[in-house]
C-alpha cells in the first residue's frame, strides 16, 4: 500500500482563519492526536506569532479534525479515528487477494461501509478482473469446458459474447477498475 498521511489541524483556529496542524501517518492518527505533547508541538508556532495566548484555554483547541490526506481511499474530511480506522483496514487488504480498488467497488456493489466488508467474504467471491463482461463470458466459457480444447477459432467468432454475458451476469457484480476493465465479483 502507498504510505497514507493525514493533515490534522485544530479545528477552533481553523474557524479562526488559522492553518495549525501537521501531517501524521493515518495508521496513528487518531492515537497521535489524542497526546498533549502533539497538540503543544502543533500550537507552538502560533503561540509564538501570537503571544498572548491565542487559544485561551485549552479545552477550545481540543477538536481535531483531518482536513486533507494522501494515500487514503477517502473523499472529504473526516476524524482522526475515522482516517485510523481507514489505513488499518487499508492494511488488511493489502494481505489478501484483492485489489483495494476492487474492494472498494464491492463495497458498493454489497452497500458496505468500506470498513465494515468481510475481507474473507469478499476475497471468496472476488473472481477477476477483465477488459469487459464479454471477455469475462469467453474466458469462463473455455475455462468451465463448455469450449472444447482444439476448437477452430472461426466458430467462436459467431458467438455474441456480450449477450452471453448478459445471461452469466445475473448471479455476478461486474465494478469499473479505475485504469480500465472490470472487476467480477460473485454474488454468493
Amino acid at each position: 500500500m502507498t504510505e497514507s498521511r493525514v493533515w490534522v489541524g485544530c479545528v477552533a483556529c481553523y474557524s479562526q482563519g488559522r492553518s495549525v496542524g501537521d501531517w501524521v501517518d493515518a495508521i496513528t492518527a487518531d492515537d497521535t492526536t489524542s497526546t498533549l505533547e502533539w497538540r503543544a508541538r502543533a500550537h507552538a508556532d502560533l503561540a509564538r506569532l501570537v503571544p498572548e495566548d491565542p487559544w485561551d484555554g485549552v479545552s477550545r483547541h481540543e477538536e481535531w479534525w483531518v482536513m486533507d490526506h494522501e494515500g487514503l481511499p477517502l473523499n472529504g474530511e473526516c476524524s482522526p479515528f475515522q482516517a485510523q480506522e481507514l489505513a488499518e483496514f487499508c492494511e488488511q487488504v493489502d494481505n489478501c487477494g484483492v485489489p483495494l480498488d476492487a474492494v472498494l467497488g464491492y463495497a458498493q456493489c454489497t452497500g458496505d461501509d468500506l470498513v465494515a466488508v468481510d475481507l474473507e467474504v469478499c476475497e471468496a467471491a472476488y473472481l477477476g478482473q477483465w477488459d469487459s463482461i464479454a471477455d469475462y463470458a469467453e474466458d469462463h466459457a473455455r475455462e468451465s469446458g463448455l469450449i472444447p480444447s482444439g476448437i477452430v477459432s472461426w466458430p467462436l467468432d459467431c458467438i455474441d459474447w456480450d449477450e452471453a454475458a448478459g445471461q452469466l451476469f445475473h448471479d455476478l457484480y461486474d465494478v469499473t477498475a479505475p485504469a480500465g476493465g472490470i472487476y467480477v465479483f460473485d454474488t454468493v
